[in-house]
């Protein structure tokens, strides 16, 4: 539509031209620049002579392989303007001259055939968008002088496998490298200090890069979608945004070094220089161990770990943040330490697989959305003081029909249970009476979860040697006695055996 448009406009200020030339026998312009053709084969070049410089505004062409003049009319062609070969489908190969310095917005947007580009070495500048959707592209490359680069530069260049980074860009834009899903390789000069927010989201098949110590900011979502990235280094100066490495599935590692200004790292999960905040645990973990001296589980800290079955949460921990554990479906038990306060919106959403609970007696907000898709979870304990309320119009399905809500009747609820009952008419509110014991099937020796010391307890009392049992948690094959039949199935579930559940009878 805007090619149509230029052309159409086109069309008419070359009428225009006419009816002035007619008329008045000079030279047409518009602006002070006069609007020429130049022909040459099967493509006709429009361009305007401004100050003695010529800038290419449109193109005619049915070639499939091009190069653009140096001059025209002796005057040296310097600049090729915004949507000037936009669409032009049938070229695969475009050889710019040295004499360009400048490519503007969407130069070469959406031509969908070309494979080559030959860049000269005097170009400062590409603009934004000026090769989007240029999706058969294999190789750029960048110049060493150039000096800027707009934003959604090589955007949706999905055939794009490799790119440098020249020294003179300081800043890689928003969206830049958006979507070439084919981009395996990125090499980033020193001199970079920007990483802009989307600059490589969604290069599925980014198996690494390296972030030169001069970069000191890495933006929003940067690197998200990112499916092949196993590990990065972070830059001892850099700062990072929200949500840079969301959705890359096979990391495993965030690194920094001891002299980080603003993060400290432990086994590749990144926590802040102090260890008292756990921002971001890399997706591709299966296991991990907490410090002790982290006291705050960031917001979306392990969002979307499907791999992690069981999180020992440390004991001085205060704060749970919003949608901390969104979508952690490996998760069936998690203990919350008593000295938590603060559990945030959508903190457990999705986990699927998490049948217990608890919410400690500090904790004095809650809202019923955290629980939005545990399917699985089968009761829920509310604190005498903690307020239940839920966000009106949440587009997430609740999705929990199995589940029982225990509450005090005479502690706060900030909406009144009828409405709570209205709003999730699947769930069971039940005034909390009698203590509710919840049986975690596995956790022989009562500790809250279910690990190898468990499967150690059982074998020692199928020894008959002397040790305190959970006769219930132990019958985790739920045939009504204890024996090897549960130490086996024990063993398969810590194990990772498939469709192994604890306190099921065995088909």
């Amino acid at each position: 539509m805007r090619k149509f448009f230029k052309k159409a406009m086109a069309a008419i200020t070359a009428g225009v031209m006419m009816a002035n030339m007619v008329l008045a026998a000079v030279p047409a312009k518009a602006f002070g620049a006069e609007i020429l053709s130049y022909e040459y084969g099967s493509t006709t070049l429009t361009y305007k002579l401004d100050a003695e410089m010529i800038t290419i505004i449109d193109c005619e062409t049915s070639d499939t392989e091009l190069t653009i003049p140096e001059t025209i009319n002796e005057y040296d062609v310097v600049i090729i303007d915004e949507l000037a070969f936009s669409e032009c489908d049938t070229l695969t190969s475009v050889t710019i001259p040295s004499s360009i310095k400048y490519i503007e917005k969407s130069a070469f947007e959406l031509c969908k055939s070309l494979q080559t580009v030959n860049l000269p070495a005097g170009l400062l500048s590409i603009g934004e968008n000026a090769f989007y959707g240029c999706g058969k592209m294999v190789n750029i490359t960048l110049p060493t002088g150039l000096n800027s680069l707009g934003d959604g530069a090589f955007a949706e260049c999905s055939a794009l496998t490799q790119v440098t980074i020249p020294s003179g860009v300081q800043i890689i834009p928003e969206s830049a490298f958006e979507f070439c899903t084919n981009l395996k390789t990125v090499n980033i000069t020193s001199g970079v200090t920007t990483i802009e927010r989307q600059a490589f989201l969604g290069c599925t098949n980014l198996t690494s890069v390296k972030i030169p110590s001069t970069v000191t900011s890495i933006g929003d979502i940067a690197f998200a979608e990112c499916e092949s990235l196993q590990s990065i280094d972070i830059p001892d100066d850099a700062i990072l945004g929200n949500y840079v490495f969301a959705s890359c599935t096979s990391l495993t590692a965030i690194n920094v070094s001891s002299n980080s200004t603003y993060y400290s790292s432990v086994v590749g999960v990144l926590y802040d220089k102090a260890m008292t905040e756990l921002i971001t645990c890399p997706i591709g973990k299966t296991s991990i161990a907490i410090p002790s001296t982290v006291t705050v589980i960031a917001s979306d800290a392990f969002e979307d770990c499907v791999n992690l079955t069981n999180i020992d949460l440390p004991d001085k921990l205060v704060s749970i943040g919003d949608n901390a554990f969104w979508g952690c479906t490996g998760l069936t038990t998690l203990t919350i330490p008593e000295t938590v306060t603060s559990i945030g919106n959508g903190a457990f959403c999705q986990c699927s697989n998490l049948t217990t609970v608890n919410i400690p007696d500090g904790v004095t907000s809650l809202d019923m959305e955290t629980f939005s898709d545990c399917t699985k979870l089968e009761s829920i304990i509310i604190p005498k003081q903690c307020d239940v309320y839920y966000q009106a119009g949440s587009t997430v399905e609740f999705g929990c029909d199995n589940l029982t809500v225990y509450y005090y009747e005479d502690g706060v609820v900030k909406d009144s249970i009828e409405d709570l009952k209205q709003n999730f008419p699947k769930v069971t509110f039940e005034v909390y009476n009698e203590p509710v014991v919840t049986v975690i099937y596995g956790d022989c020796n009562k500790d809250g979860k279910v690990d190898t010391k468990d499967a150690v307890m059982i074998k020692q009392h199928l020894a008959s040697m002397n040790v305190d049992i959970d006769d219930v948690a132990s019958d985790v094959n739920a045939d009504g006695k204890v024996d090897t039949k549960d130490a086996v199935k024990l063993m398969k579930h810590l194990a990772g055996v498939a469709g192994v559940e604890l306190g099921k009878k065995d088909a």
